[in-house]
């Protein structure tokens, strides 16, 4: 399912879960570090959700997460 577009910006992200767990998957495809709200489907224990790839720990608020990703790279999040 796809949950971020924003052409302006280069990003794309969307999301694939099973019964136990939802990653969701940011991508930053411009020159440029771009900051963003990520909406995040609800974490059930912690409320805390991490970035598989550098290991930055995000605090979930509202259903979502606000986010800097640097130019040409993305993020891999799940629950913790």
């Amino acid at each position: 399912e796809t949950v971020l577009i924003d052409d302006d910006k280069n990003l794309y992200g969307f999301v694939r879960e099973d019964s136990s767990q939802a990653i969701t998957v940011i991508l930053n495809n411009s020159n440029k570090t771009q900051t963003v709200e990520v909406p995040i489907a609800e974490s059930k224990d912690s409320g805390s959700i991490i970035d598989l790839l550098s290991a930055q720990v995000y605090a979930e608020k509202d259903g979502g997460i606000h986010v800097t990703i640097p130019a040409k790279s993305g993020l891999i999040l799940t629950a913790l």
